[in-house]
This record gives structure tokens, sequence and C-alpha cells, in this order.
């Protein structure tokens, strides 16, 4: 199992470059694709606190979002969310709404693929974005393999229109279906960025997760993030 956890870190850090959206980690300790159980609603919400400049904390900023899922059956979820978009310290204002729907393939029992697709806009429809990506999902005994790479298009009143892309990919290792840590590494738009992740459940009816980023080329110099999720039908292995 070493040697296997040895070979997927390889193979994610040479050739990985996150989606658009984050790791979604608690669907790998339930060893599912990236799609809810059917009839399953689970809400969530993730603050990011971004160190633009370690010497310039004036430069800090803060992201907050709260999602709703539900699974409409095992290979087919929805999703919808309202966001804090990222902005100074002291700014806080829910000021962009999401939407996305996502269909699962599994094709054997090692390997899924899930489609994604999402769509953003601020309250007042000035400025719309849409992204497509795709996660691709290996089971390979306590590690799990996520590659998702995706693409993006923005179009706002005051900076126009543009497409742009990246990925993410992580090696993540479960410790009894009830707790996992992983490492990542994400690409988006010229920005290189690596995480360390740590998450388990508490109880039965709720998942934390935590992550903490270091950018590498062209990125903010750390970000730390925190998730809380909650789920309406008890976690049952």
């Amino acid at each position: 199992m070493k040697n296997k956890f040895l070979l997927a870190a390889v193979f994610v850090i040479v050739i990985a470059a996150s989606s658009l959206a984050c790791f979604d980690a608690y669907l790998f300790l339930e060893k599912r694709p990236l799609t809810y159980a059917a009839q399953q609603f689970s809400i969530d919400s993730i603050g990011e606190y971004a160190m633009t400049e370690m010497q310039d904390p004036t430069q800090d900023a803060f992201l907050f979002k709260s999602t709703a899922y539900y699974g409409f059956s095992d290979t087919f979820t929805g999703k919808f969310g309202i966001v804090s978009d990222e902005k100074p310290r002291g700014e806080f204002k829910f000021d962009v709404m999401e939407l996305g729907l996502m269909k699962a393939f599994k094709l054997n029992q090692i390997l899924s693929l899930t489609p994604i697709l999402d769509a953003a806009s601020d309250f007042n429809f000035k400025s719309l974005s849409a992204e497509s990506s795709l996660s691709m999902l290996w089971y390979l005994g306590s590690v799990t393999v996520n590659i998702h790479p995706g693409l993006a298009y923005e179009d706002s009143q005051s900076e126009g229109s543009a497409f742009s892309g990246g990925g993410h990919a992580g090696v993540f290792y479960s410790f009894a279906n009830k707790a996992l840590a992983g490492i990542g590494t994400e690409y988006f738009n010229t920005e290189w960025a690596s995480s360390i992740f740590l998450g388990a459940h508490l109880g039965d009816r709720f998942y934390m997760q935590t992550e903490i980023l270091k950018g590498l080329a062209n990125s903010k110099d750390a970000m730390l993030a925190f998730t809380i999720k909650y789920f309406t039908n008890a976690h049952i292995h």
C-alpha cells in the first residue's frame, strides 16, 4: 500500500496542473464519484483567508461561500450557492450566486468520471461566468487520486470577456473511512500553488475540512481555508 501511495503521489505531482472549484473530500471518504447519494441534502460553508503578500497584511483578503447540494439520483446532483467574493478584510458582503449540475459515470470499481457544469453571476447580472470541468477519481484501497481539469468563460461589463483554464489534482489517504489527509496542486490562469488537506467526520451529520495552501508561482503567498458540512441524512457505513 505504501508503494501504491507513493506512485500515486508522483503521478499527480508530475502531470497535474484545481479545478476551478475546491476538492469535496467528503465524497472521497464515501468512495463516491463527485455526486451525492440519491435524496441526500447537504449544505456546507467555506471560509478562505488569503495572504497575498506576507510582508503586507493590508493586502489580505477573505472569501466566504455557502452551498446547498441535492442528489436527484446516485449519479446526478444539483447545487446552489451564494458567495461573498474575495475582497479586502472588513468588506464582507454576499454578491455572487452560483448554480451547478454534476453527472457521474462509474466506469468500474476503481474509476469514475463526473462532468460538471457551473454558472455564476453577481446579483445585478453585470458579471457572468460559466465553467465546464471533468472530475476523474481513482479509488485504490485507502488511497484516492483526483484529477480535475476545467475551462471557464467570464463576461463582465467592466472588464470584458475572456476564457481561462486550469485544473487541480490531489492524492488522499483515508483512515477507516472516518478521516483523511492529502496533498494537492493546482494551476489556474498562470497561477500555481500546492496544498495540504485534513478532513474528518464529526459524528453522523457533520464533516470538517482544513486546507493550507502555499503559492508557488504568480500566486498568493499563502491561504487558509476551512469547511464545515452538514447533511440531513445520517452518515452510515
